[in-house]
């Protein structure tokens, strides 16, 4: 999970245009995927791990979930719909880091029907 979690840092550095949807002050989140959790601080000035905190909003789902959202294939609130995700926090972080992961995503490109021989 931390590589996926870096990946998704390194977008969200890339993507300066993204800074404005950040708070001023930290807002730190958990992901958390069964037994592994990061703790992570997004801000106006840096999007950076930590090693030890309090999280703000926490968020549990599978890695595989955390791939699909990267990879632009599904949403937060999809998975929410779904039961296949668990968070604690405002509903207001929950719809930044929604943005978040969809704006920072790669999308990832659909697969090309075979075309029928006749």
């Amino acid at each position: 999970m931390k590589r996926t979690i870096q990946f998704f840092l390194n977008s969200l550095a890339r993507k300066k245009q993204l800074r404005m949807l950040l708070p001023a002050v930290p807002v730190t989140v958990s992901f958390r995927t069964g037994e592994e959790s990061l703790l992570v601080a997004f801000s106006k000035e840096c999007c950076v791990q930590l090693e030890t905190g309090k999280a703000d909003f926490e968020l549990e789902m599978a890695l595989r979930q955390f791939e699909q959202l990267l990879s632009r294939r599904a949403r937060l609130g999809t998975f929410l719909k779904m039961g296949e995700l668990r968070y604690r926090g405002t509903y207001r972080h929950f719809l930044l880091l929604e943005s978040l992961f969809w704006l920072a995503g790669t999308p990832q490109p659909v697969p090309k029907s075979k075309a029928r021989s006749a």
